[in-house]
């Protein structure tokens, strides 16, 4: 590996358990939805507003609207369907209870927050994210010194401006980056076309996408450290 002044990182799936955390969000608001509804909608369950979501959310643009505007509308949509002339008022309230359990479910994936100490004051650290985590909210302000999304900057992965800029706040060359994240079409795409090293971080073996290789492919976040030292 050549020599690297900044590892940048996604955040959803990479650092913070983004999939564990959503799904809580989705149970507290499935259980509000009974309480308000009724027991004649069962079908309203985590699993369905996930597929609603993710419906909604198919060909969305985060530099456009933040992604807690598909969950509101998701929200409503499914209070009107079932009946509720209050949808709108109400999609507010539960979209407001989501983001506080989201927060409160917090939790890392495993080997992160050693990877960012043992990383800490030997390398700039980048935060680069299509999500609207910021590293407050996560708890991580202490370790980044480069913070890229798209609701700061109104750029998303994998647009290779996103690590153009990431390199302008860290003064460096893009090829002075590594980048680490969980998405060959974004995160290893995006950092690939602007000039970067892509680690593809797949730990629950996502299948390839031909035509996007990465330059090194982990399952443990710990392999980091081992490729920058080897």
């Amino acid at each position: 590996m050549p020599t690297f002044k900044l590892i940048s990182f996604d955040v959803d799936d990479t650092l913070i358990d983004f999939q564990a955390m959503q799904r809580r969000g989705m149970e507290m608001v499935a259980a509000a939805m009974h309480n308000l509804l009724g027991g004649d909608h069962v079908y309203i369950t985590p699993d369905y507003l996930l597929d609603r979501y993710h419906q909604a959310g198919a060909n969305h643009d985060p530099v456009a609207a933040p992604w807690r505007t598909v969950r509101r509308r998701v929200f409503a949509e499914v209070l009107a369907e079932a009946g509720r002339p209050d949808a709108e008022p109400l999609a507010d309230d539960l979209l407001a209870g989501y983001l506080r359990t989201f927060d409160a479910s917090l939790s890392y994936l495993p080997g992160a927050l050693d990877l960012l100490e043992a990383l800490r004051g030997r390398f700039a650290l980048g935060w680069l994210t299509n999500g609207n985590t910021t590293p407050e909210e996560a708890g991580l302000s202490a370790y980044f010194d480069v913070i890229v999304m798209p609701e700061r900057q109104r750029l998303k992965k994998p647009d290779p401006a996103v690590f153009v800029e990431a390199a302008r706040q860290a003064g460096c060359a893009v090829g002075e980056i590594l980048h680490v994240g969980d998405s060959l079409a974004s995160d290893v795409a995006g950092a690939l076309a602007a000039g970067c090293r892509a680690v593809w971080y797949n730990p629950t073996g996502k299948p390839e996408i031909p035509g996007i290789v990465p330059d090194v492919t982990i399952v443990h976040l710990d392999e980091v450290l081992r490729l920058l030292e080897a």
